[in-house]
């Protein structure tokens, strides 16, 4: 008899030691967002910033020299709407064996009428002793060096060739 007051007089307690901790959260936190008033001036604005790539681009790892005929290239993921909050990650491997490089990249944004994207390699993938380098572009539609070395050039461009 004695062990089951016990055992309610624990439960009743953990139930209050619970509540205080619910109320100090919300005290802490709040408990409810308050939700904006409809109207014009809360919508939600799309920015360019927040709108996909601008500008038609391909990525094209040469190796060896810029322009080699011995080379892998994609195009770059653009929505074929402007589209809110795009985001994209793609990735292209290509090189030699024991040369080959992995380069991903994704849209972050624009700056100065200009899409940015991060690029990263890691090379050679197939050995134990690669690097990665990052680099950040500002692409406005003509041809960049991301990166270069003495065996490879990669670069981004316009696929139209423009």
């Amino acid at each position: 008899m004695i062990q089951k007051v016990v055992e309610k007089q624990e439960r009743n307690m953990m139930r209050k030691i619970c509540a205080l901790l619910v109320i100090t959260v919300c005290i802490a936190v709040g408990c409810r967002k308050e939700l904006p008033a409809p109207g014009p001036s809360n919508a939600t604005k799309t920015t360019q910033e927040d709108l996909g790539p601008q500008y038609a681009a391909r990525v094209t790892c040469f190796i060896g020299e810029i322009g080699s005929r011995s080379n892998c290239s994609t195009i770059i993921a653009q929505s074929s709407q402007k589209v809110a909050n795009f985001e994209v990650t793609q990735k292209l491997s290509c090189g030699h064996p024991d040369r080959v490089s992995d380069i991903e990249w994704n849209f972050i944004g624009h700056k100065d009428n200009r899409d940015l994207y991060n690029f990263k390699r890691t090379f050679p993938i197939d050995t134990n002793e690669y690097t990665t380098a990052l680099n950040l572009i500002s692409f406005d539609g003509n041809q960049a060096i991301i990166f270069q070395d003495e065996y490879q050039v990669i670069v981004i461009d316009d696929p139209d060739g423009k």
